[in-house]
């Protein structure tokens, strides 16, 4: 989601326009002399719109919108006209998904270009303006892996524009000094923290030289790297915000004549506030509440009172949130306006024992999850909601009590415990109990791993480097919280018997490390020491399966930062052999295995986070897959799950789309 403000209409008061990815469209919400908003106007873009940047594109003093449309590989220009709207659209073809974009003058014919970050082919696009809103041919510059968010300036004070862009997967910067006449020298590089999701530039210490400040997403801080004046950058210091900082701004919020920083708090909803001092050093941080899952913000006076104010995008509950500010640095509490919640997880299984699978959906932003009961042609009735902690992300059932029903298990994230859902026997279930775990938990598992014959719990926390193992008593309650190290920023874990010895072995994904670790259970609750194998690029999920009907445990692992999945083929000693890579689309998160085709070979489902689509990859019985072919999801898919939805003997699939708030249904047509 991005945002951008301008005088579209011409009454001298700010308008704004904003991405709605969700349904391939903009909003322009015009301003009023109050700070207040109109009822929007709504304009087409290509498919999965990413980033936005205005300026007159055609020389005829009207602010125009150009659009990078990720899943198009497109740029969308609208040209503005005298009614205060929009033309409709005209694209541009990109090479690869454009995912970040920008606008400047870089060859001094007063003519706007653009600058196009190329997500999954590390380039930057660079298109030079014709002034008539056409463009001429791209060139494209290397950058480091996996750029994400690009602006520019002059970093070296020769009065030519020069690029910086994030590059998310190395955690780095690529500044790239223009030459003058369109063109840019070989990136120069400077380390940032971890995922470092967007960028800024400002004098902040006031030496007349251009500093560089990036939100670090995964170390939940910000990075003031202050310029030598030459292109290069001191080494970055970091100053605490909220949880998952994505968009920084920068502006002078306390009227002392010093730039101040605000980033949205993805995981807090919130604003961190960070005053400037003179010498380029920052205060500790102020924090306001916005919307749901606060995304892109931008700033200016939208009141008049010469006190510059912020606007929120809130991804999850799609929103804008306004806060008006106070010029002392604070802000009033924030107006909302709806633009159009955030289904996170999906589990499928028979909550009512009616035989018809039913769908337990967990809504991260609504701290709650949905039973959606099922019936035998695989409509499914309306849900009932029941309230959990903070930030769900995970669920998964299991008959905890040893009543023979299902029972349910979440994590919430944000309240770094678990909740337990004891089932009734009717579809419904009692309110939740809880459990601490670790910091950040992400993902769990259950099985028996002391051989009690109750189901037991292991969970892992993200931020803590660590899973927790949690024994049942078996009567829906735990005890004994153990905890086992892990690799950096574990994401995924998995359990099974790995060496058939009927004890429960482990599998967890490491993020950071780019492994997984394979540790074999004792059988009464412990584990041995772990085998590592590596992986791709940021392991987000492993599954275990038999793909070449040996009667041993494979693994499938996703590649997020690399767009690849990943088998090993697994021994009868619970080792390992490394066996094949596949590529498939961009942000593989998730897989599910089984027969689609019933051709007696297992099959996968990836789901293709950053591409909106699943990738079906039909087994050709000896560990080896043909070409992935692809069925669109929707917008921001999530979560998978696979099961026969309509009893017609088939594996269907549902997914879960974030940026929608819908369930997808795929009904199998194959035979």
């Amino acid at each position: 989601m991005s945002a951008t403000f301008g005088d579209f209409n011409n009454d001298g008061k700010l308008d704004l326009a904003e991405i709605n990815q969700g349904d391939n469209t903009i909003y322009v919400l015009f301003g009023t002399d109050s700070g207040i908003f109109s009822t929007e106007k709504t304009y087409m873009t290509g498919v999965y719109p990413r980033s936005m940047t205005s300026g007159d594109f055609n020389d005829d003093n009207l602010l125009d919108l150009a659009i990078a449309n990720f899943n198009e590989n497109t740029i969308s220009l609208l040209l503005g006209n005298r009614n205060g709207g929009f033309e409709p659209e005209r694209k541009h073809a990109i090479i690869g998904q454009p995912i970040s974009i920008t606008s400047s003058d870089f060859n001094h014919d007063n003519e706007l270009d653009l600058a196009v970050a190329v997500y999954g082919d590390n380039i930057i696009s660079v298109l030079l303006g014709n002034g008539d809103g056409t463009f001429g041919i791209t060139t494209n510059y290397m950058t480091g892996r996996s750029p994400f968010f690009i602006i520019s300036d002059d970093f070296n004070n020769d009065k030519n524009m020069d690029l910086a862009v994030v590059n998310v997967d190395e955690g780095s910067i690529s500044v790239l000094l223009g030459n003058g006449n369109g063109s840019f020298q070989t990136p120069l590089k400077s380390d940032t923290g971890n995922f470092p999701y967007s960028i800024i530039s400002g004098d902040f210490n006031h030496d007349q030289k251009q500093d560089l400040a990036v939100a670090n997403q995964f170390d939940s801080n910000v990075g003031v790297l202050l310029g030598n004046g030459n292109g290069t950058f001191q080494k970055q210091v970091t100053y605490d915000t909220g949880e998952y900082p994505r968009s920084i701004i920068s502006g002078d919020f306390n009227n002392d004549k010093n730039l101040d920083l605000v980033l949205t708090n993805q995981m807090d909803n919130s604003v961190s506030v960070l005053l400037g001092y003179d010498n380029g050093t920052f205060q500790n941080q102020l924090t306001f509440s916005t919307g749901k899952s606060p995304f892109v913000l931008t700033s200016d006076d939208f009141n008049n009172d010469k006190n510059l104010d912020l606007a929120v995008t809130n991804a999850n509950e799609n929103t804008v949130s306004i806060l008006l500010g106070s010029g002392d640095g604070t802000f009033q509490t924030q107006m909302k306006y709806a633009t159009d919640l955030a289904p996170q997880s999906i589990l499928s299984n028979h909550f009512n024992n009616d035989k018809n699978p039913d769908l337990i959906v967990m809504n991260a932003d609504a701290n709650n999850i949905n039973l959606i009961l099922g019936t035998e042609n695989g409509i499914f009735q309306a849900k009932t909601t029941y309230s959990v902690g903070r930030n769900p992300r995970v669920v998964i059932s299991g008959d905890f009590n040893n009543d023979k029903q299902l029972d349910l298990v979440v994590i919430n994230s944000k309240d770094n415990n678990i909740g337990v859902l004891i089932a009734n026997g009717n579809g419904f279930f009692q309110f939740q109990m809880t459990y601490d775990t670790g910091n950040s938990p992400i993902s769990i598992t259950s099985g028996d791993f002391n051989s009690d014959t109750n189901l037991d719990l292991i969970v892992v926390n993200n931020i803590d480097n660590s899973f927790n193992i949690l024994f049942g008593n078996g009567n829906g309650t735990f005890r004994t919280l153990m905890t086992y190290r892990t690799g950096n920023a574990p994401s995924c874990v998995t359990s099974g018997d790995l060496n058939n010895d009927k004890k429960l072995d482990l599998v967890v994904t490491n993020y950071n490390d780019n492994n997984i670790m394979v540790m074999l259970g004792n059988g009464d609750g412990t584990f041995l020491n772990p085998v590592v194998y590596e992986t791709g690029n940021h392991p987000s999920y492993v599954i275990l399966t038999d793909l070449n009907k040996d009667e041993m445990k494979d693994l499938v692992v996703t590649n997020q930062g690399s767009s690849t999945i990943m088998v090993f083929l697994g021994n009868e000693n619970g080792t390992f052999l490394t066996c094949m890579r596949y590529v498939v689309g961009k942000q593989p998160i998730s897989v599910v295995s089984d027969d689609f085709n019933y051709d007696s070979y297992i099959d996968l489902a990836v789901l293709n986070h950053g591409s909106n689509n699943i990738g079906i990859l039909f087994g050709k019985g000896n560990t080896m897959f043909l070409p992935q072919i692809t069925v669109e999801a929707g917008c921001i898919p999530i979560s998978i799950s696979a099961v026969d939805l309509n009893h017609d003997g088939k594996i269907d699939l549902a997914v879960t789309n974030s940026g929608s708030n819908q369930i997808t249904l795929f009904q199998n047509a194959c035979l």
